[in-house]
């Protein structure tokens, strides 16, 4: 007899089941994914209404899908705080000492045997050596993996910054904690200063968003945690901007898909391994914003467009004004989702007036008077709301030259450009330039990159409930795709532009079509299978994600950090370090002293630097180095 609480249930008995009670509250169970897998929306735009669960789903639902989006993002970018790499290393390491101490003891003792005899002999002996002394080759990898990590920690055991250029954030970051400015000093002029870039003369701060951002991340976080260190905070700092911009992917996705289509674009972005290299715990740089901005901006014009509201629209566009504003303050490259807006405004009632022309063959229809009222007035509102955040935030110039941005970019990486000093660019490994062909495997795939094809067609002849077509997205999307495009034409680094208009095209491909094999099969078990047989898409991407994470680890090491330590203890403080603009960044957080150039400002001082480095007299050298440490490179331009 078995009992539980006030019952006694007898195996003696006859136990009598109620198969059709056990039917209904299966039949309950799954009517909430039934429930779930149903458009928002009814025919004619009336939202389904019903009690239970179906009540709560219009929010419930997208939150559980950006919630997973939001969680694989993350989970993915916490990888670098333990240095998984360090675990590969070590065992690696190990391996390869087992298989030369068995390979010499196999060469001593059957030195008759011909290579490819002895290769197996070596790989037999090596298997039974991983078998009987498992649990000891585990202890000794796990130590040496230890130690490898200690090499990219600091004495508390946080893992160190993973990119060069994060160390200029965090410089300023540390300024703006410390000293209330971005800088750690003031000019004549009362403007913040950052007086250890630029040798002697400093170098202006500016109006910089990353450093602040990273100031205010920190003070929040010290309400959770008292005792996180600057350099903790700031580590972490990714991982939160990335888990925003999973929202504007799924909600724009979600508007031209559905639910299903938004989980999926949000899946796919969270998880571009492509991103994910440029975005991971302790790469802190402007590379999240860069994708944040232009996403909030999408996401609100498209929202705006789509309203008929006037009072909605002005709110909306005035918020994609600010985004522009803020992101101003991150990047010079800011300027691209601003024309985008402004492309996609005039590109539509343009193409409208042209077509009807063509096809009513009458002038009158170009003017098409409320179309073009309602585009201009958006276009105005827009531009007028971009126009002074950015003027406000960062300065009236950088809007003012918005016109030469387009130009500038087209000739990055000129190295005449009428001038005789060299082009740094040209030497950044991320301004290396590949085959536009390489884009297909860093986005995915050629299944994928033809599901994102197949979603901006649908974007373009699908028509919504109400038997309208929103050329809007299609229009939209195919800008983006080819500006990001042309973008990774001058640098593999602006590949990750075009992670968000990929990964929307993309998540709208699969949601359309489940949404019209859902309408024609009404079935939820049919639903769940086409999304069952979607997800197995996501194996290749999580498999890239999981291998990319795990071999982020940081640039500086211990033998960096104590060395730049000594500098900062036995050097006087206006000491000058000179080297090649690498690791200027590392100079001025860590040994805190002046640097000729760094990663961020060289301007002839690379001509000048590069001198030092390969001329063979001495006297030459230390005359170019009297003169940058005097006051950089004005000294010809003077004579």
């Amino acid at each position: 007899m078995l009992e539980t609480g006030r019952e006694k249930i007898s195996h003696d008995d006859n136990i009598v089941i109620d198969f059709p009670t056990v039917q209904k509250k299966v039949k309950s169970f799954f009517q909430i994914f039934k429930t779930a897998l149903q458009p928002a929306t009814a025919k004619g735009g009336a939202t389904k209404t019903g009690t239970g669960y179906a009540r709560y789903q219009r929010w419930l639902i997208p939150l559980v899908c950006i919630a997973i989006a939001v969680f694989l993002s993350s989970w993915f970018r916490l990888y670098s705080l333990d240095l998984p790499v360090a675990d590969s290393w070590a065992e690696n390491q190990l391996h390869n000492t087992y298989r030369s101490q068995i390979a010499a003891a196999t060469e001593q003792q059957f030195p008759e045997l011909v290579p490819e005899q002895k290769q197996a002999l070596v790989e037999r002996e090596f298997q039974n050596l991983l078998a009987s002394q498992s649990d000891t080759i585990a202890e000794q990898t796990e130590q040496l993996a230890n130690q490898f990590r200690d090499q990219f920690q600091d004495e508390n055991g946080e893992t160190n910054l993973i990119e060069i250029d994060t160390y200029l954030w965090f410089g300023m970051m540390r300024n703006y904690l410390t000293n209330g400015q971005l800088g750690d000093t003031t000019n004549a002029e009362g403007k913040s200063v950052y007086s250890l870039r630029n040798g002697r003369l400093g170098k202006a701060t500016g109006n910089q968003l990353h450093p602040l951002v990273g100031a205010y991340w920190h003070k929040l976080a010290q309400l959770f945690d008292r005792d996180i260190t600057m350099a903790r905070s700031f580590f972490l700092l990714p991982v939160a901007l990335m888990g925003l911009a999973v929202i504007p992917v799924f909600f724009i996705t979600r508007k031209i898909a559905g639910n299903v289509g938004g989980l999926f674009a949000a899946v796919i972005f969270s998880i571009s391994d492509n991103l994910l290299s440029r975005t991971p715990a302790g790469f802190t740089d402007t590379d999240p914003y860069n994708i944040l901005f232009p996403l909030l901006v999408a996401w609100f014009f498209l929202e705006a467009y789509t309203t008929t509201e006037r009072r909605k629209q002005v709110i909306l566009l005035t918020l994609a004004g600010l985004i522009v504003g803020l992101h101003a303050m991150t990047w010079t490259g800011w300027w691209y989702s601003f024309a985008l807006v402004v492309a996609t405004l005039l590109l539509i009632p343009t193409g409208k007036s042209l077509f009807s022309i063509i096809t009513k063959r009458t002038i009158s229809t170009w003017k098409a008077t409320a179309e073009w009222k309602n585009h201009l007035f958006l276009l105005g509102t827009f531009f007028l709301s971009s126009a002074i955040f950015t003027m406000l935030l960062k300065s009236p110039q950088a809007f003012y030259r918005i016109v030469l941005r387009p130009i500038n970019f087209i000739r990055l990486k000129e190295l005449g450009s009428g001038s005789l000093w060299p082009n740094v660019l040209t030497t950044v490994a991320e301004f290396h330039t590949v085959e536009v062909k390489q884009l297909i495997p860093l986005l995915g795939g050629n299944l994928l990159v033809a599901l994102a094809l197949l979603g901006i067609v649908l974007m373009i002849i699908r028509k919504d409930l109400h038997e309208q077509r929103h050329p809007v997205y299609g229009l939209f999307i195919v800008l983006w795709t080819v500006s990001t495009v042309y973008a990774f034409t001058k640098g593999i680094r602006f590949a990750i532009l075009l992670v968000p208009p990929f990964a929307i095209a993309f998540g709208s491909g699969l949601g359309v079509v489940h949404t019209w094999l859902r309408q024609r099969f009404d079935k939820w078990y049919f639903s769940a299978l086409i999304i069952g047989v979607a997800a197995l898409l996501f194996i290749t991407p999580l498999t890239d994600a999981d291998q990319t994470a795990k071999n982020q680890f940081p640039q500086i090491n211990d033998a960096w950090v104590e060395s730049l330590t000594k500098i900062k203890n036995d050097s006087p403080p206006q000491a000058i370090i000179t080297s090649w603009w690498d690791w200027g960044h590392w100079f001025t957080a860590i040994a805190q002293r002046k640097v000729t150039m760094d990663g961020g400002d060289q301007g002839e001082r690379i001509h000048w630097v590069g001198k030092t480095l390969v001329t063979d007299k001495e006297k030459e050298a230390i005359g170019i180095l009297r003169m940058l440490n005097c006051g950089q490179e004005q000294a010809p331009h003077i004579l």
